[in-house]
């Protein structure tokens, strides 16, 4: 079988089923490699005609926060990384970053711990409980489906899964102040 590029597929081209992806309420990611983080944009809180503006909004905001420390504050051991959800909460006026620290691999893809976490705008700082909603839990399990096809952490950190169904446009690459570039992809309908 052969991928978008008429080369042969490998393990990590094969998109991922999800059921009903249409429905999946997720409008952009951001990779960062640098900070072991992904990070995935709902669309919670964003008008249904969102605009390439709002998504980069809030990836900018998700930089400003590894940037000044509190995402980053988390430490992880050397197998170890974090996943993140951002939405908005329009009617508390705020930004909630849900993310997750994974850790305790000995050996890849082993069966890492999980702790959750939670950022609001409202405060800025972390509180250490947390959770995801039902498109949450479906990125976290994508994810982690994909993480045990890959062979190390950097494989992982540098390959994005595919989701069968679901498209994101050529990636757009973005950088806070101090942050590296990171690689931002905007969900086409």
């Amino acid at each position: 079988m052969l991928n978008k590029n008429n080369s042969k597929m490998t393990n990590l081209d094969t998109p991922i089923l999800i059921e009903n992806p249409r429905k999946l309420n997720i409008v952009g990611r951001i990779n960062m490699p640098w900070a072991k983080m992904r990070a995935y944009i709902h669309g919670c809180g964003l008008p249904k005609d969102f605009s390439e503006h709002q998504v980069t909004k809030q990836a900018y905001y998700i930089l400003d926060r590894i940037e000044t420390g509190p995402i980053t504050n988390i430490k992880l051991d050397n197998n170890g990384y974090r996943l993140g959800i951002i939405w908005k909460d329009n009617k508390k006026k705020m930004r909630i970053i849900d993310f997750f620290s994974f850790s305790g691999i000995d050996r890849w893809p082993g069966n890492p711990e999980v702790k959750t976490y939670t950022i609001k705008s409202d405060t800025g700082a972390i509180r250490y409980e947390g959770g995801a909603c039902g498109d949450g839990l479906i990125i976290l399990g994508v994810e982690e489906t994909f993480r045990r096809r890959t062979r190390n952490l950097k494989q992982y950190l540098n390959t994005l899964p595919q989701f069968a169904g679901l498209q994101f446009g050529t990636p757009l690459m973005i950088s806070a102040e101090n942050t590296p570039p990171s690689s931002l992809e905007i969900r086409t309908f």
